[in-house]
């Protein structure tokens, strides 16, 4: 059995579409993994921002 591909534009197109969208989906996803590990590098600094204004907040309410 002989099959035809179809060659007109608008399969053409939709096949660039759904490329386009994998694309993006992988980009998108790659900079989500990106954005998470940076999150999480940063989080020992923060908490020890975060500790040490509690720290600072206890000290406050010791002095008055």
């Amino acid at each position: 059995m002989k099959t035809e591909q179809s060659t007109t534009a608008g399969a053409t197109d939709k096949w660039a579409s759904a490329q386009s969208k994998v694309l993006g989906r992988t980009q998108s996803g790659a900079e989500k993994l990106e954005n998470a590990l940076d999150e999480e590098r940063s989080k020992k600094s923060r908490l020890d921002d975060l500790f040490k204004s509690a720290q600072d907040k206890l000290r406050r309410e010791d002095d008055e």
